[in-house]
Order: C-alpha cells, then structure tokens, then sequence
C-alpha cells in the first residue's frame, strides 16, 4: 500500500538558475545540489566504542547542464573569462612571432583575413636566455640568420629596444650576438630578436595567404633557410561581434547562486548558494546530431558575514 505523505514534494522536472540575479537561460538533464558532511569518529575502550562524533568539515556544490551555452552567460559564472567587444573595421599586428616557416606548408598566423594593407615579414630568433640591461651578448636559438653589422630589435610584447650588432658579433656555434652597446633594459627568455637589416619580399622570400592568414617559404628564397623563424606586421579585419578571452586571471570574484523549481501545487522549491566559484574545467562540445550542453560544477564558500549554521546555502518552499 502507498505511503505518500504529500505527492507534490515528488521532484519532476528542473527550473531556472539565476546567477546574480540573471538568469543562465535553458538547462536540459539535472540539476543537484550536494551537501557534503565529513565527521571525525573517535572511539576508545575494549573493545573499542564511539565516544565522539563531530562535523570537522562541510561543502556544498551544485551541478547543472546549460543548454544555451552563451558567452556572456559564460563569462558572468567563470572569472576567469574576460568579456569583450568587438568592431567592424580593422586591427594592427606589429612583429608577431610566427616561429618557423618551411616551403611544404603553411604556418597560420594569429588572425585570418588580412586588408589589404602592406605585410612585413622579417627573419627572427628568440633569445635562449633571458637578457639583463647592461648586457652586450645576447644568446639566441639561431644566430646563423644575422651577420656582423645587422640591426637588430629585440621584442617582448610591446616592450622594444633597437640594437646593432658589431663588427664580429655573430657565433653560430655558440649561438651568441655581441652588440655595440649594453642594453637599456632586460629581456627575459622567449623574446623575439628581430633582424631588421635584411628585407625580404612576398613572392620572392616568402608566400602570403591573406584569407587564411598564412604564410610559408618560397623554395627559391636565398634569404630564407627551411625552418627559419619569422616575425609578421600586418592588418587583419575586424567584425561586430561579442566574445571572451581567458587566461592570467586568478579567480577572486564571488557571486550568487538561486536555483527555483516549480512544484505541482504552485509552490517554488528555492535553493540559494551565497558565495560561489565555478568549479572544474570549462569544456564546450560540439556534436553533429545533437545539443552539446555545457555541464558546470558550482561551489559554494562560506559566508563569514552570515549567521552560524546559515552559511552555505538555504532551500525553501515557498508560495509565490
């Protein structure tokens, strides 16, 4: 025989999430919400009995599928995600280290669509060791693709210093480039080191494919070796659109969390998580045949500023 107290209080069917105050859009499959308890036992006599049972620790976390994965969705539940704009128009790329290029395929550069705009493409190496202000060798990955006298640039981001390299500057053995003056600043490791004496030219040292952004080796160069490393400056057209970017940023960014479901009898179940950092990896999937949910993983840190006993989360029903 049944024993059914209230049948509303039977779960069917998810509801919304809210994080701030905004909602996450469809979720599709389950939502839990997990109340994770760890109790320390100590047990003492012969034979053995508990004498003391206490929480030592606690967590909650709650998992869920969102079905529209949205970037601005996206960048609002993970900090780590950085939510930008973008224009129609066009950008610069000034001496972007491409690596190497060979004459059998093409090495993509960071942006495809390239204006119309001149390209240029220098021959480059790295620095191998990081270079301190005041040095005046430098030591490279490749120095076979400068001679004495070059000019060069070293580059790191947006940081440049202009050297040049004296008159028996060049170790190819060792890999090292003496140049006429210390320098003004450090550079560390990494570094592009830019030959900029020697010119190369499209058609002639190198192919451009403006469409994909590419570029690779003409076999017949006399300037450009297989596997010699280059550095582009171009211009890549821009689109009106919204995305994010990730990367550099420690999560230190809280936010709420307030999932509702809607019982059959009208009430709505209310679970609501005060301080909470996506958990996990981001993973976005694309399949042929089917929706790609993006499964996310909510933790929830304690709300010192809340009362005792109230400061993971809370669940309510509640008649709207």
């Amino acid at each position: 025989m049944a024993n059914v107290k209230n049948v509303h209080d039977i779960i069917i069917g998810t509801g919304v999430m809210y994080i701030n105050g905004a909602s996450v859009g469809q979720l599709k499959g389950n939502v839990t919400l997990k109340h994770s308890k760890t109790f320390y036992e100590e047990k003492a006599g012969f034979p053995s009995t508990s004498i003391l049972k206490a929480l030592v620790e606690e967590g909650a976390e709650m998992t869920a599928n969102l079905l529209e994965v949205n970037l601005d969705t996206i960048a609002g539940l993970m900090v780590e995600y950085t939510p930008v704009v973008e224009g129609a128009g066009s950008e610069t790329v000034t001496q972007e280290h491409v690596g190497a290029i060979v004459s059998t395929r093409k090495t993509g550069l960071a942006h495809p669509k390239l204006t119309n705009d001149a390209v240029t493409v220098a021959l480059a190496s790295t620095l191998a060791v990081g270079a301190e202000a005041t040095d005046t060798v430098l030591y490279v990955a490749d120095a076979s693709i400068f001679t004495a006298g070059d000019t060069i640039t070293l580059r790191l981001g947006s940081a440049t210093e202009n050297a040049t390299i004296d008159a028996e500057g060049v170790d190819e053995v060792a890999n090292t480039l003496t140049i006429t003056a210390g320098l003004a600043a450090g550079f560390a490791a990494g570094a592009s080191v830019i030959n900029t004496a020697v010119s190369l030219a499209d058609g002639t040292d190198y192919f451009l494919d403006r469409i994909d952004g590419a570029v690779w080796r003409h076999s017949g160069s006399a300037k450009v070796a297989e596997n010699d490393q280059v550095v582009a400056s171009y211009k890549y057209t821009t689109f009106t659109g919204r995305g994010i970017t990730a990367g550099g940023i420690s999560p230190s960014t809280y936010y709420t969390v307030r999932f509702e479901h809607t019982r059959r009898d009208g009430k709505v179940r209310v679970v609501e998580l005060y301080r909470c950092q996506l958990a996990g990896d981001f993973e976005m999937a694309f399949n042929e045949a089917e929706s790609a949910p993006l499964a996310i993983s909510i933790t929830a840190y304690a709300d010192s500023a809340r009362a005792v006993g109230d400061q993971l989360f809370s669940v309510y029903d509640r008649t709207v």
